[in-house]
């Protein structure tokens, strides 16, 4: 783990879609990181991400390990963008991934599918209202 003067200017790339306190001019808000961004951390947004013992959220984008603990997956490696790296990934490449992308939602009122096929995933109404 990475301690608060060393998350300050490191420069982040994401592995996996996530969400994140980011600091904006005058608030902190979560964001939605894709595959492909690269942040680099700010005093700002280390403060922005502890937790009720002072520790940052952030301190774990070193560790792997840590972060499959956490996530289940490695969601953030350091530094820039790998080169050679793509950051779509289709179906003949990462199968899984595109496998783990079929849902349906809790409620049972709508029901999401992402094709294989290259197509946009559709979304239709399930027959069943959960209201």
């Amino acid at each position: 783990m990475l301690s608060e003067d060393g998350l300050i200017g490191l420069t982040v790339h994401v592995l996996e879609p996530t969400q994140a306190l980011r600091t904006t001019s005058d608030f902190a808000a979560a964001v939605t990181l894709k595959r492909g961004d690269v942040i680099q951390l700010t005093e700002e947004d280390v403060e922005a991400s502890k937790n009720r013992f002072g520790e940052s959220s952030w301190a774990i984008v070193d560790d792997p390990e840590l972060q499959e603990l956490r996530f289940g997956k490695q969601v953030f490696g350091i530094g820039p963008w790998p080169e050679g790296l793509p950051v779509f990934r289709t179906p003949d490449e990462d199968p899984a991934y595109w496998a783990s992308t079929k849902y349906v939602s809790t409620s049972n009122t709508i029901a999401a599918y992402a094709g294989t096929d290259g197509q946009r995933p559709s979304i239709r109404p399930s027959l069943r209202n959960s209201w």
